[in-house]
C-alpha cells in the first residue's frame, strides 16, 4: 500500500498493489521457494506448497534495481537506446531487455534486477558491489554508480540506516569523483581505431605515409568536455577493457566507466554557434502546466513549465533573471528529450 506524505504529517493514499512485489528473488535466494511458482499453482486451484512453519531462511540476500535514471539530476528518468548491455555470471540477473532495445516514456525505466547473496549481510553487499562493478550499460544514463557506492558505503553496510538517510547524503555520494586512470586516453584512442563502423575501405585505412611511421590522428572529448588530439600507431593494441560504439568509446576500469566521444573535426566546420537561450526538456513527457507567456519577465528560480513523466511531475525553473521570448508548447502537448520548450533572453 503506497502513500504520499506531505510536510511530514499529511498522508495521501496513492495506490495498492495486489501483486507480487519486485523483491521476490530475495525470498527465493534465502528460502529456496519461488513465489511466482506459488502464485501459478494457487491460480490453478492447488494448495500452497508449504506452510509458514516449514520455511527456513538461510543467509542473506540483497537486490538492486538498475534503472535508467540520472541520480545527479534528482533521479530524473532517462530514455534512449541501449547500445551495449553486459551482466556478470556471479549474481542473479532478472531483466527483460537486451542491447538494441529502447527505454521509453511509456514504461517503468528499470533495466534489470541484480540479486546477490551470502552467509551474512556484509558478504551479500560485497557480492552485490562486485556484480555491479561488472555490469556494463552504454547508451543512456543509469543509477549503476550510486548503487555501487551504496553497496560499499560504511554507514549503509554497517546496519540499515533510517529512511531519510539517503536524502541527507545523496549529494555527497553522487559527487564522489572517479579516480584518474593513467593511460586511459591512449587506450580509448586505440580502441576507437580497432573497431571500425561500416564497410567503407577508407575507414579501414592503415595510416600508411611515405617515409613516415604509420599512424592515425584521433580526436576525443572526455567527460569534462575537453577535446584531445592523439596520434596512434597503426596496429596498436591495448589491454584495457572497453566498448566502441558508433560515436564513442567507453572504458570499464575497476568498475568505473569512462566515456570518450569520438570527434570529427570537420563535422561542424562553418556552422555558426547558436547564441539564443532555451529551456529544454530534460526527459520525454507531457506538458501539464505553463506558468509564463511571451514577453513575461521571470526571476531566477521561478516556475516556468511543468512536465509529467514516469508518473512524476517535474517543474522546470528559470536558470536566471530574464524575459520569455517564446513559449513553444501548450498544456497537453507531448515532448521528447532535448526539445526547446521556452526561448528566453537573460537580463542584461
Amino acid at each position: 500500500v503506497e502513500f504520499l506524505l506531505e510536510d511530514g504529517k499529511n498522508p495521501y493514499f496513492m495506490e495498492m498493489n495486489t501483486r507480487l512485489q519486485v523483491e521476490h528473488p530475495v525470498t527465493e535466494s534465502i528460502t529456496g521457494y519461488d513465489l511466482v511458482e506459488w502464485q501459478l499453482r494457487v491460480a490453478m486451484g492447488e494448495k500452497l506448497p508449504a506452510q509458514q512453519s516449514d520455511i527456513k531462511a538461510t543467509g542473506h540476500a540483497v537486490e538492486a534495481r538498475l534503472y535508467a535514471e540520472d541520480a545527479a539530476a534528482g533521479f530524473l528518468p532517462q530514455t534512449g537506446t541501449i547500445e551495449h548491455l553486459s551482466f556478470p555470471t556471479t549474481a542473479r540477473i532478472d531483466s527483460g531487455v537486451v542491447a538494441g532495445d529502447a527505454i521509453t516514456i511509456h514504461y517503468d525505466p528499470m533495466i534489470a534486477k541484480v540479486i546477490a547473496k551470502g552467509p551474512d549481510r556484509t558478504t551479500a553487499l560485497a557480492n552485490l558491489a562486485k556484480a555491479l562493478d561488472e555490469t556494463e550499460v552504454i547508451g543512456l544514463t543509469t543509477n549503476r554508480n550510486i548503487l555501487r557506492s551504496l553497496a560499499r558505503n560504511t554507514v549503509f553496510t554497517k546496519s540499515p540506516p533510517d529512511i531519510n538517510w539517503l536524502d541527507r547524503e545523496v549529494e555527497s555520494i553522487v559527487a564522489q569523483a572517479k579516480p584518474v586512470q593513467p593511460g586511459a586516453l591512449e587506450a580509448a584512442a586505440t580502441l576507437s581505431l580497432s573497431s571500425t563502423i561500416g564497410t567503407d575501405p577508407w575507414t579501414h585505412s592503415s595510416g600508411w605515409k611515405l617515409n613516415l611511421p604509420a599512424s592515425q590522428t584521433v580526436w576525443l572529448r572526455d567527460e569534462a568536455g575537453i577535446t584531445h588530439q592523439l596520434s596512434i600507431k597503426a596496429g596498436a593494441t591495448t589491454a584495457v577493457h572497453g566498448v566502441r560504439t558508433s560515436d564513442a568509446v567507453t572504458l570499464f576500469i575497476n568498475g568505473d566507466d569512462y566515456r570518450y566521444e569520438i570527434i570529427d573535426p570537420l563535422a561542424n566546420a562553418g556552422i555558426a554557434q547558436d547564441g539564443e537561450h532555451h529551456i529544454r526538456a530534460p526527459m520525454p513527457g507531457r506538458v501539464i502546466a505553463v506558468h509564463v507567456k511571451d514577453g513575461q519577465k521571470v526571476e531566477r528560480g521561478s516556475a516556468i513549465i511543468v512536465l509529467e513523466a514516469m508518473k512524476m511531475e517535474h517543474t522546470l525553473r528559470a536558470p536566471a533573471d530574464g524575459v520569455v521570448r517564446m513559449v513553444r508548447f501548450a498544456v497537453g502537448d507531448q515532448v521528447t528529450e532535448g526539445t526547446d520548450l521556452i526561448e528566453w533572453e537573460p537580463a542584461a
